[in-house]
């Protein structure tokens, strides 16, 4: 049995080895020991036994592997990466691709608004930018980097008139009426309108989601579930004037880092007094001239006021000219002339004279 078990070649370095060695030429194996290991194996299996542990002969060779620190990265990012794998097939094995987009939308029109407004009221970028998430797919244009940017600034405006003009918390007074369906829903958005104390505001929504007979981005009639809504546009603050809105607050800032705030203010005296009221929105005329007329130390205060003509009969408008004519604080001259303006007495050539539409 001893023969047949006799080792020819060292299991460690597969040296030959000749009969009767005790340890290999090459390597130093303790070869007799391991010859011992298997007789002892054979005559187990011989009788019929399997030995419940063989104690490993002392010259067995230990596996003493020494890995370097890059190999070890290169193992840890390899475990790291296949564990995050499983991961990422689990979770999406379990729940499924996520919601499309449209699906994120309010299904509530007068729940979109209010939310949309109070985020606004925030005044912050962030509040802003969820805003910005409630605008209705087909008006956004994710490859304009500076999108996000023109709806801040467009919402910081919105914010700061109606703070300026209404109160702080203006959204407390907040009310949104119900609106007359558009003759084709599914193609044409719904105005709401939004009135914030003596200030009425249009907003157009439209339903998001798959259009019928296919897929899509929103506007479409949405099939199979609720419908969901996103804001279009709030009419006297189309997002296509934020630009100028941009320009304006970059000129304004400039000036009043060199110049102080005096300096700004004369700057918003003049830009606000040449204004083209022919050529204006009623609002662009109130974003104007309705800072001008609370500065008692404008020097173009008159002008400012004829510069109301257009809008004489718009209720926040005529609220600012009744204040003005019973505070004391303004001059008997200026008292006259918002007086003549809420009477309709204003002298047609004096308002020609100046640019302004006497219709």
């Amino acid at each position: 049995m001893a023969a047949a078990a006799e080792l020819h070649h060292c299991p460690a370095c597969n040296a030959r080895l000749r009969a009767g060695m005790a340890n290999c030429p090459s390597c130093s194996m303790a070869v007799a020991k391991m010859n011992d290991y298997i007789v002892a194996m054979l005559r187990a299996r011989a009788a019929g036994m399997v030995p419940a542990r063989l104690e490993r002969p002392s010259g067995w060779p230990k596996l003493d592997v020494t890995l370097s620190p890059p190999v070890k990265w290169a193992l840890g990012i390899l475990a790291g990466g296949v564990g995050i794998l499983l991961l990422y097939m689990l979770v999406v094995g379990s729940i499924g691709p996520g919601e499309p987009a449209w699906k994120k939308y309010p299904t509530d029109p007068q729940d979109l608004l209010h939310r949309y407004f109070v985020l606004i009221e925030k005044d912050e970028d962030a509040a802003h930018d969820l805003a910005y998430g409630l605008v209705a797919l087909p008006e956004k244009h994710p490859e304009d980097s500076d999108e996000v940017g023109r709806y801040r600034q467009l919402f910081h405006v919105i914010h700061k008139y109606l703070s300026d003009e209404i109160s702080p918390g203006w959204t407390k007074g907040l009310s949104i009426l119900p609106a007359e369906p558009a003759a084709d829903p599914a193609k044409e958005p719904t105005t709401y309108i939004v009135k914030v104390g003596l200030e009425t505001l249009h907003v157009q929504i439209a339903p998001q989601g798959p259009e019928k007979g296919g897929a899509g981005g929103g506007g479409g009639g949405v099939v199979g579930g609720p419908a969901h809504y996103g804001v279009v546009e709030v009419q006297e603050f189309p997002i296509g004037q934020a630009a100028n809105f941009q320009k304006l607050a970059g000129i304004t800032g400039v000036v009043r880092g060199i110049g102080g705030n005096q300096a700004a203010s004369n700057l918003q005296q003049v830009l606000g007094a040449g204004g083209s009221p022919g050529r204006e929105t009623p609002m662009q005329t109130k974003l104007r001239v309705l800072p001008l007329i609370r500065d008692l130390s404008n020097v173009t205060l008159k002008r400012a006021l004829l510069h109301l003509w257009p809008v004489r009969n718009d209720p926040l408008v005529r609220a600012r000219l009744t204040a003005l004519v019973a505070d004391q604080r303004y001059a008997p001259e200026m008292q006259r002339v918002a007086q003549e303006i809420l009477e309709e007495r204003v002298d047609p050539v004096e308002l020609m004279a100046i640019g302004v539409d006497i219709r």
